[in-house]
């Protein structure tokens, strides 16, 4: 076997894996990869939102399914495909980067807001225990002392006066 024979097998082998791979790289039904689109929506109205196109990168669509390595021209052809697909591919995986870091941006800004409203909504609904004891206390001394008048209130007034007159004075 020539080398450039050796060389096409191992290329060939190399190549023919990427469209298997790349039939897999989805999630939740979305591949980028074989040109899907993914939306990503920054609120519930869905007026803000980022929408990030795919690219189809299977062999079949770069060009690559020859892989004709007779000559040194031919080699050199496909050398310079591969290269170039390599190029593509490079400048996606920069492309989804800068959009992840435009959605990591966003989710950022988003946990912060969502944390100081919860921040501010339990400052305004949460009481301080101690102060909320006290005014409880208070509570029950004065239902207390209401619920003393009244009993005393329901005593015949004679009985009241009975107790007044009646001093160990006069005995």
């Amino acid at each position: 076997m020539t080398l450039r024979r050796l060389l096409r097998c191992i290329v060939v082998s190399l190549l023919t894996q990427f469209d298997p791979v790349l039939e897999d790289a989805s999630y939740l039904g979305v591949n980028l990869l074989q040109d899907d689109t993914l939306t990503t929506f920054f609120n519930p109205g869905g007026s803000s939102f980022l929408e990030i196109s795919g690219a189809n990168f299977s062999l079949s669509s770069s060009g690559l399914s020859g892989f004709d390595f007779s000559t040194p021209t031919a080699a050199t052809n496909e050398l310079t495909g591969i290269s170039n697909y390599r190029d593509t591919l490079e400048s996606f995986t920069t492309s989804l980067s800068n959009n992840l870091g435009i959605i990591d941006s966003r989710t950022s800004f988003i946990e912060s807001s969502i944390n100081t409203f919860e921040a501010g909504s339990d400052d305004l609904t949460l009481v301080d225990e101690e102060e909320a004891s006290a005014e409880l206390l208070a509570l029950q001394a004065r239902q207390e002392v209401q619920i003393s008048t009244l009993a005393l209130s329901s005593v015949r007034p004679q009985s009241i006066l009975s107790l007044f007159l009646a001093s160990p004075l006069q005995n």
